[in-house]
């Protein structure tokens, strides 16, 4: 089950990366429910188990002490690559939407594209973006388009984001053979604790 979770979530971050429109469509939603399900129920839930049932008794706290390290430390470099990557792609299309836009002055251009790049931009939904402009005082229609730049680039960060994710999963694919398939014998690796039995009995000492 936690094999076929992987290639689950793999598909599901590339067809979110795929929507073109609105988050909230069906195409959205399903990607981000099959992303959680074999994410965190068919992955996170089993492989604990597969490793735990593969280690002698007497080395389950180190095994499961590398386990927890393992994805701790995943979680925390994927978040912040992974962010890096949203909020990167996120600067760079609407700097591109924003010197293309004909509804938008080149002085407001020259400033908006200032601020991209000193500054940098932040995921907030576009009614928030726009109520910003609104009250630095840029005029409704302006505010408007750029808005609609700012959830267009938005939409193309996110996408960029989600690509990521299913490269690294892909790539991922090949680490898990070497994983163990079945359990180990653990009773038996149990006896190398104990100390080997004296066969020398030769002569006792005087």
């Amino acid at each position: 089950e936690w094999l076929c979770g992987i290639p689950g979530r793999t598909v599901a971050a590339i067809q979110l990366a795929l929507v073109t429109g609105d988050l909230s469509d069906e195409r959205a939603l399903m990607g981000l429910a099959q992303t959680g399900f074999g994410g965190h129920t068919l992955v996170a839930s089993q492989l604990g188990n597969v490793i735990m049932s593969s280690v002698p008794a007497s080395r389950t706290n180190e095994a499961g002490g590398l386990q927890g390290t393992a994805q701790n430390l995943g979680a925390s470099m994927g978040t912040a690559l992974i962010g890096a990557i949203l909020i990167s792609g996120l600067g760079s299309a609407f700097v591109d939407r924003i010197q293309t836009n004909p509804a938008v002055p080149a002085e407001l251009q020259t400033a908006l594209i200032t601020y991209v790049e000193e500054t940098g931009l932040e995921v907030i939904p576009v009614s928030s973006a726009e109520q910003l402009l609104l009250d630095a005082g840029v005029p409704p229609d302006q505010a408007t388009a750029i808005a609609a730049d700012y959830g267009a680039a938005e939409l193309e960060g996110l996408a960029n984001a989600l690509g990521a994710v299913a490269l690294f999963a892909l790539l991922g694919l090949g680490f898990t053979r070497r994983l163990p398939g079945s359990s180990g014998p653990v009773a038996a690796e149990g006896a190398e604790d104990e100390p080997a039995a004296r066969t020398d009995l030769g002569p006792a000492a005087a």
